[in-house]
């Protein structure tokens, strides 16, 4: 329930319910859930002593993750802009 309510929840609300101010302000704690992960990632590299590959490794992932949308041409997000 944890992990499927909220989403489940914010499917139900977000159907009907749009709003600029509100969609901004979810996409920055998107971002900022991003930001926490990397950095724990990068602290588990510190203490593994190796933080070049784990550099190389969040890199690739990263990129890995955009490729299927940029190669598609998805441009949904600028026309919401």
């Amino acid at each position: 329930m944890a992990g499927g309510g909220p989403t489940f929840l914010g499917t139900v609300v977000g159907y009907d319910f749009t709003s600029t101010y509100v969609f901004v302000l979810l996409l920055t704690l998107a971002a900022g859930a991003l930001i926490y992960v990397i950095n724990e990632i990068f602290g588990v590299g510190r203490r593994m002593s190796s933080s070049v590959a784990l550099g190389w490794g969040v890199l690739l992932g990263f990129l890995a993750a955009r490729a299927p949308i940029v190669s598609a041409g998805d441009r949904s997000w600028a026309r919401r802009c």
